[in-house]
């Protein structure tokens, strides 16, 4: 793996600092032993619960230091500081619960998307932009307009596409009719 993906602590070269989201994939894990549900990290086959955000490279390599006999941490650099997350051997991939009203935030430096189930959650409307002559589809959520980029089967793919969003860009995604809509904010819109 090049050196400039995955870097190691010089004073503690088993401590891992991964500095590009190419060498690991965000999403969620089930914890078999609590029954929770938490934010993650894939990387490498396995799986590494979020522990914590450090402002600095230097703090977040002194607490996963201490971390690293029984937790066996590594680092991912975020646009907040550098976030510590520590492994999780009996974790599994999180299903997306079905059939319930929820809004999940992505967090930790990855671009945000907020999935909605229920259609009380937003207004649909159309907006439009500066740079565009015509309306767009879109819907209001939070004071906010999200015009519509694309619609998929499947969750997954949905917060897949987030994932490839460049970084600070805001999602929302709809479940409506067996398909998902990926909403992507407009910060200059107007209701049309």
């Amino acid at each position: 793996m090049p050196s400039s993906l995955v870097n190691s602590n010089h004073n503690n070269p088993a401590l891992k600092i991964l500095e590009s989201r190419q060498v690991y994939t965000p999403c969620h894990i089930y914890m078999p032993e609590t029954g929770e549900r938490s934010p993650a990290i894939a990387y490498q086959g396995e799986y590494y619960s979020f522990f914590r955000v450090e402002a600095t490279r230097q703090r977040a390599i002194e607490v996963a230091t201490k971390l690293q006999r029984n937790y066996h941490p590594i680092i991912t650099q975020i646009p907040k500081g550098y976030a510590i997350w520590t492994l999780e051997a009996q974790a599994q991939a999180a299903q997306m619960a079905s059939g319930t009203i929820a809004t999940e935030l992505a967090q930790f430096g990855e671009p945000a998307y907020h999935l909605l189930i229920s259609p009380g959650q937003y207004t649909p409307c159309l907006i439009r932009v500066p740079d565009l002559d015509q309306s767009l589809q879109a819907i209001a959520y939070n004071n906010l307009f999200y015009s519509l980029f694309k619609s998929v089967s499947t969750i997954e793919e949905a917060i897949d596409i987030t994932k490839r969003l460049p970084p600070g860009d805001r999602a929302v995604i709809t479940k409506q009719t067996g398909r998902y809509s990926l909403w992507i904010h407009e910060p200059e819109a107007y209701r049309a």
